[in-house]
């Protein structure tokens, strides 16, 4: 237990560290983390969820960090419901989410004694509460998405092509 605080303490230092400008959105052809559905519609006052997603993985993997970014005055992670783990880290998954300044820290890793994933499907789905009519772009920041290793290491990964989604509260 003592090991996975430390990893999860590294995983989130490194994955919500510095907030700098974030370069624009990678566009390549193999790996891919996308939203599902591309765009969701609202109402102020209510939820909605979307799945996000990971195509293409070529490599192995035992947990990984990274921030995206919304409109924190048009939507807000869901307070309950804000991040459940999908099919990629399952049940037991360790999950950290916080939101801070437009931006949601999001962190999952799997628990000691389980393999490395190296496979696509959904890293997870996050609930969102529409908070005021507006529309929000979500989209992953390129130089905060890392990926981890079982022993916290973080590890070299193709260039992943991150495709945006937008909300829109009415």
């Amino acid at each position: 237990m003592r090991n996975m605080a430390f990893l999860l303490c590294v995983v989130l230092l490194f994955g919500c560290g510095d907030k700098g400008a974030a370069g624009p959105e990678e566009t390549a052809a193999g790996p891919a983390m996308l939203f599902s559905p591309k765009s969701l519609s609202v109402a102020a006052g209510a939820e909605g969820s979307v799945s996000l997603d990971l195509q293409g993985c070529t490599w192995s993997f035992f947990g990984l960090s990274m921030q995206i970014e919304c409109d924190d005055g048009i939507v807000s992670l869901a307070d309950a419901t804000g991040l459940v783990a999908g099919d990629l880290f399952g049940q037991d998954a360790i999950i950290f989410a916080i939101e801070n300044d437009s931006r949601i820290c999001l962190t999952l890793t799997r628990t000691k004694g389980q393999s490395e994933i190296s496979d696509a499907g959904t890293i997870g789905v996050l609930t969102f509460a529409g908070l005021s009519a507006g529309t929000s772009t979500i989209r992953i920041l390129p130089d905060k998405l890392r990926f981890y290793d079982s022993d916290g290491e973080p590890i070299e990964t193709p260039e992943i092509e991150l495709k945006a989604a937008t909300i829109t509260v009415r």
